[in-house]
């Protein structure tokens, strides 16, 4: 009994001594961090960092956290911000969103608001920390943005996994039920009848592919370029309208796509009736569009459902030999 007792005893004191050590890497390698992205030209801010959770957990909250890329336009702030694991399996981890947050970029100061927004992370083993898979879930978010825009959901997921076949590509999921969003334009069309007052639904499952791995070089140095998007279906939903989409690109050095998108709609002409009616389309560019809608629902066979190949070649989005605009660079930056 009293080499079992000595032995227990034993355990305790060196699971002890692994927590706590652990614990103190663990904020050790955070402060590191925040403070290498301080040096490299961020702005890097926050008031303490703290890991609770003995025996079995590593939970670190970072009190009033602050990031921004000034070269690039990106900041983001959260009152709190936090990183659950299992001391036992330190390459999984949680990530826990407070219920506001503030994103700044190039286009405008964002407000996001949610009930709940956490994420859960899968690190392939190494230094390199490499993603093998991600999921994120949400519930009742709203963004709210400086530009006059305004967005919820009800739910949310986001899911993305590294393919076992193919070398830097990931596959993409998004599913969101219970969307609504309002601006300018939006408003517009809703005074016109075009939008609904009805929630949408949206469903994405695409696998992109690019030219180097997601790693924590992709936040500390440079963030990888796409440069192949297949996009196996683009589905949105809203009253009696609907879209889906499919198709393939390449994207070049400049961010340029090629290739074709197949683009399925219902109720196109009331749309464009609705766009005609808000003054996005001139008259002489109601009469192109529509004489253009003719001929494709003729091919079609019918007036409600209209199937449209888009072809893309550097960007230049057209329907046959009509351009219709240019596609902006499909670059994360």
């Amino acid at each position: 009994m009293r080499l079992l007792l000595i032995a227990v005893v034993s355990a305790a004191a060196i699971w002890s001594g692994y927590w706590w050590f652990g614990s103190r890497a663990v904020e050790s390698g955070l402060r590191g961090w925040l403070d290498g992205r301080a040096d490299a030209g961020w702005v890097a801010n926050y008031a303490s960092i703290q890991t609770r959770g003995y025996p079995n957990r590593f939970d670190t909250t970072i009190d009033d956290l602050e990031l921004a890329d000034p070269a690039e336009g990106f900041a983001w702030s959260a009152p709190l911000f936090q990183i659950l694991r299992l001391s036992y399996r330190p390459n999984h981890v949680i990530a826990v969103w407070p219920g506001e947050q503030t994103f700044a970029t190039p286009g405008g100061r964002i407000t996001v608001q949610s009930s709940q927004a956490r994420a859960s992370l899968v690190l392939k083993p190494g230094l390199d920390l490499e993603l093998e898979r991600a999921t994120a879930v949400f519930e009742n978010i709203t963004l709210d943005s400086s530009a006059g825009w305004t967005a919820e959901a009800a739910e949310g997921r986001v899911a993305v996994h590294a393919s076992e076949t193919a070398s830097n590509t990931v596959n993409l999921g998004i599913e969101a039920r219970g969307l609504r969003s309002s601006g300018a334009g939006l408003n517009r069309l809703a005074s016109a009848g075009a939008v609904p007052d009805v929630p949408a639904f949206l469903k994405l499952d695409a696998e992109l592919t690019f030219d180097s791995a997601w790693n924590r070089r992709a936040i500390e140095t440079r963030r990888p370029d796409l440069t192949a998007f297949r996009l196996n279906l683009l589905n949105v939903e809203r009253g009696e309208f609907e879209l889906t989409a499919a198709g393939d690109l390449t994207v070049d050095t400049e961010g340029l796509a090629s290739g074709t998108i197949t683009v399925r709609a219902r109720n196109l002409r009331e749309m464009l009736l609705a766009a005609a009616a808000v003054g996005w389309v001139s008259d002489s560019q109601f009469s192109v569009l529509e004489a253009g809608v003719d001929l494709l629902t003729a091919f079609s066979g019918t007036s409600e459902i209209l199937e449209v190949p888009l072809t893309l070649r550097r960007g230049q989005v057209s329907i046959g030999l009509f351009p219709l605009g240019m596609l902006k660079p499909l670059r994360i930056r």
